[in-house]
């Protein structure tokens, strides 16, 4: 399977809430070689970067594993980042609840 078929399926599979996803790096060689969190593992696979994320985490390009619910870098998606004063809340209420930016008073 080629690395760009490779990365769609584990990104699909991390939506329906699988553990791993595989993320493109260039030519990573050994697993200081990928970004990092320190949450979750890291491994690499062909020069690339394979995450396996904990539970409520998800792999996010170029970051590594993180917590998307009250992150201001990473407010309900990756690279969502909420500008000073904002804080990242819950919208709930709505069909699924959703983490947004929220402006502060």
């Amino acid at each position: 399977m080629d690395k760009t078929l490779s990365l769609v399926f584990a990104l699909a599979l991390t939506a329906c809430g699988a553990e791993s996803s595989t993320l493109p790096t260039g030519d990573a060689s050994v697993a200081a070689d990928c970004p990092r969190t320190g949450i979750g593992r890291v491994e690499v696979d062909g020069g690339v970067c394979v995450y396996t994320c904990f539970a409520d985490t998800v792999a996010c390009p170029g970051v590594g594993c993180v917590d998307l619910a009250g992150n201001p870098n990473h407010c309900g998606a990756c690279g969502n980042v909420c500008a000073l004063p904002s804080t990242c809340e819950l919208r709930v209420g709505v069909t699924p609840p959703t983490w947004f930016c929220r402006r502060a008073p």
